[in-house]
């Protein structure tokens, strides 16, 4: 019996993501293209979710993440937005465009304004590493990206629609998952270790997230399902950071 196209599709996108076809035949999109595309995903995302009306949390996640963006490579060209969504599930991504967002579960699953910079720094990772521009790029022309996301209505949308917010990192939203290769992975480990010392932050605490998420439990953080294999990231991570040492830089105090 033949699968579902939609499911096709994405098999065949994250084989070729995981494949050792190089991504520089690749025609990108063009990086306005993909500040539009994150953007208007990143609005939908608002329209359909309930944004946590607490305060010290909304605080709190923008105080960390502000410091980590102030590190990215050429981090004044854009001011991020940035999210609390009311969902005990955890989940946090970045998007093209500068656009952020955490779900209050994840919030509470950060044992720490480091750990939750760990938790933050990875995906800003991804977005330095232009792993979701490079993903899109593979699936969809400029034009029939905007146009996907665009028609993004029901709450799971349409099949082009699910596939692009699976592209962008945000599968887990729309029940269509698509994990980041493991190249990928390594890739924004290695950035957003970087970022944490760079922001004052000690790399150790990516160690104590992953730690956590290495945990077996019954019910595991909706945020896996992007960036699975948690045992063989606590390893990598940890290899990582023994190379790097501490930071010597503190902090801002975002308690």
């Amino acid at each position: 019996m033949p699968k579902h196209p939609l499911v096709l599709s994405i098999l065949l996108l994250a084989a070729c993501s995981n494949a050792p076809s190089t991504r520089e035949s690749v025609q990108l999109i063009d990086k306005s293209d993909m500040a539009a595309i994150g953007a208007t995903a990143f609005d939908q995302l608002k329209r359909k979710s309930q944004l946590s009306a607490d305060y010290e949390s909304t605080r709190l996640l923008r105080c960390v993440a502000n410091q980590l963006i102030a590190k990215l490579p050429n981090s004044t060209e854009q001011n991020w937005e940035i999210v609390v969504f009311e969902d005990n599930k955890p989940n946090a991504f970045a998007l093209p465009g500068g656009k952020l967002g955490m779900s209050t579960g994840m919030l509470k699953l950060a044992g720490s304004p480091a750990q939750l910079a760990a938790i933050i720094s990875h995906e800003l990772g991804h977005i330095e590493k232009n792993h979701a521009t490079q993903r899109v790029s593979s699936g969809f022309t400029a034009d029939a990206a905007v146009a996907a996301v665009q028609s993004y209505r029901a709450e799971l949308g349409p099949q082009p629609s699910r596939a692009l917010y699976a592209l962008l990192g945000l599968g887990s939203l729309v029940g269509t998952a698509l994990p980041y290769s493991r190249t990928d992975e390594a890739q924004a480990d290695r950035a957003g270790l970087q970022l944490l010392a760079q922001a004052g932050y000690d790399p150790s605490a990516a160690v104590e997230l992953w730690t956590t998420l290495a945990t077996p439990s019954d019910t595991p953080p909706q945020w896996l399902q992007a960036h699975p294999d948690p045992q063989q990231r606590l390893a990598s991570v940890r290899e990582l950071q023994t190379t790097m040492g501490p930071s010597t830089t503190p902090a801002a105090d975002c308690r």
